[in-house]
């Protein structure tokens, strides 16, 4: 996961163990974090960077609805001249995580 070596996380973590990356999405591989929630070696994450900005409407880390993964639209920086948008993004997602699970 870190330097997209997923047998990492197997070491690295416990299964109360929550990631939080506010840096670049691509320094932890996607489907090594996604095998982990969904296997239950991974608690939580949370992320304040994406894979695509702004993020994809397919984005498979947007289909955790348990509250154990939080995505912010790259809020934690400073100051945005976009803060309109990313205010719009973050209701964006918090609308998505509302809706019913499809199955």
């Amino acid at each position: 996961m870190l330097g997209h070596c997923p047998p990492c996380l197997s070491i690295l973590c416990s299964r109360s163990t929550c990631w939080v990356n506010a840096a670049r999405a691509r320094l932890m591989d996607r489907d090594a974090l996604v095998e982990a929630l969904d296997s239950g070696r991974l608690a939580g994450l949370g992320m304040d960077v994406h894979y695509a900005e702004p993020v994809e409407p397919d984005d498979p880390l947007l289909k955790y609805k348990k509250g154990n993964v939080i995505l912010m639209p790259h809020l934690a920086i400073a100051e945005r001249k976009n803060g309109l948008n990313d205010m719009k993004q973050l209701c964006l997602n918090l609308w998505r995580a509302t809706l019913p699970r499809k199955k």
